[in-house]
C-alpha cells in the first residue's frame, strides 16, 4: 500500500513537471524576448545572427528587428505549446515554426535550434 502511494505521488510530480514545462498560457507568453547564443555554431537562414529583440502582443502579431512585423499563431499539443512566426511580404516572407519550453522555473524560451542552442528568452 505504502509502494503504491509513493508510486502515485511520483507520477503526479512528474505529471505536473510536464505540463509546467511544456504548456503556456497565451498570457504567459506575450512581452519582449531577446535572442540568446548568437555566436555559437554556424549562421542559420532566416534567423538573426546578431542580437535582436522579438516583442509577442495579445494580438496576435510580434515585431521584431530583423524579421519587421508579423503574425503567430499558437498550437497545443501532446508535446506542448508550439507557436508559429509568420514574417514579410512576398519574396522575403517566412514562418519559423518551433515550440516553447522552460527549464526548472526558469523564463519560457522560443527555441530556435536545440543542437546549436539558439533561442529567445523571456525578459519581459
Amino acid at each position: 500500500m505504502r509502494k503504491t502511494k509513493i508510486g502515485v505521488y511520483l507520477i503526479s510530480l512528474l505529471a505536473v513537471y510536464y505540463v509546467y514545462h511544456n504548456f503556456f498560457f497565451k498570457t504567459t507568453i506575450y512581452g519582449k524576448y531577446v535572442n540568446r547564443n548568437v555566436d555559437i555554431g554556424p549562421a542559420i537562414p532566416d534567423v538573426a545572427n546578431s542580437e535582436d529583440t522579438l516583442v509577442i502582443y495579445p494580438n496576435n502579431r510580434f515585431v521584431s528587428p530583423f524579421f519587421g512585423k508579423g503574425t503567430y499563431s499558437i498550437e497545443y499539443g501532446i508535446d506542448g505549446t508550439s507557436i508559429d512566426l509568420k514574417y514579410g511580404q512576398g519574396f522575403s516572407s517566412g514562418v519559423i515554426s518551433t515550440h516553447i519550453e522552460r527549464m526548472y522555473f526558469s523564463s519560457p524560451k522560443i527555441v530556435i535550434d536545440r543542437d546549436l542552442a539558439k533561442y529567445y528568452e523571456k525578459v519581459d
